[in-house]
């Protein structure tokens, strides 16, 4: 699967998805502290974190309702990788709306703040439905917004890599 990605500061993304470990393509010949910070940070990655909710060594716990902008949703804690995320799920449909997260050292210029993606602009694309749009705060202020361009899939996949 390959997405393109554009964010609100003109940089851009191209990211291939490929099976469970897509996210570690690249990091390992950083040396060992950089490593580390690269997996927790990728860690934080909603498709990652979905991909591991039943792994059996991945603790995963309900927190309680809240309501965010608005939204009433329901917070499911996560910790993978030795980082501790929270997932906002639409308290109608499920669906995740947002990640939540301690900023890691490897983000210098944000380091300890809290880091929230919500995700909106939904689409169904070849059966998949996608968020286009992802806007991140840190501290709880504006940081980044990202616009998905473009989503392509391989004719062959594993459809098990998005079960429920």
């Amino acid at each position: 699967m390959h997405m393109a990605w554009e964010a609100s500061n003109g940089m851009t993304l191209d990211r291939r998805l490929v099976g469970d470990r897509s996210w570690t393509e690249g990091i390992g010949v950083l040396p060992p502290e950089l490593h580390r910070d690269a997996v927790r940070y990728a860690s934080t990655k909603l498709m990652t974190l979905l991909r591991h909710r039943n792994v059996a060594e991945v603790p995963v716990s309900y927190l309680g309702s809240e309501t965010v902008d608005g939204r009433k949703i329901e917070v499911v804690k996560i910790v993978l990788e030795g980082t501790r995320c929270e997932i906002e799920l639409d308290h109608e449909t499920f669906r995740p709306v947002a990640v939540r997260f301690q900023s890691s050292p490897i983000q210098e210029a944000i380091e300890n703040e809290v880091v929230r993606r919500s995700y909106s602009d939904f689409r169904s694309v070849n059966g998949f439905v996608l968020p286009f749009r992802q806007t991140v705060t840190v501290g709880g202020e504006y940081y980044n917004e990202w616009q998905l361009l473009a989503f392509e899939t391989e004719p062959e996949y594993d459809s098990k890599v998005f079960d429920f």
